[in-house]
């Protein structure tokens, strides 16, 4: 189970993998695209816009591993829980 802090908002949720972060970054968002592939190519586009920033929306994997490492996501704990 991954726990999950969004920078900008200090929200936090937990999520099983990647995509399920995606799933619930694009529920909190604003503008939540047609589906999953265009609110990853939507943010990724206003990331760009806003402060000149790379996220690849290739895929669920490359997008999140992106906005870690620009911190627009912290992982707080990455350990899978046995109960």
């Amino acid at each position: 189970m991954k726990r999950v802090r969004i920078r900008n908002t200090n929200e936090n949720f937990t999520a099983i993998d990647n995509f399920e972060i995606v799933s619930k970054l694009r529920n909190l968002s604003f503008n939540k695209g047609s589906d999953i592939n265009d609110f990853m190519k939507q943010y990724a586009r206003r990331a760009v816009i806003s402060a000149n920033e790379d996220i690849r929306a290739t895929s669920v994997d490359d997008f999140v591993t992106d906005l870690i490492k620009l911190k627009h996501i912290i992982l707080e704990d990455d350990k899978v829980s046995l109960n």
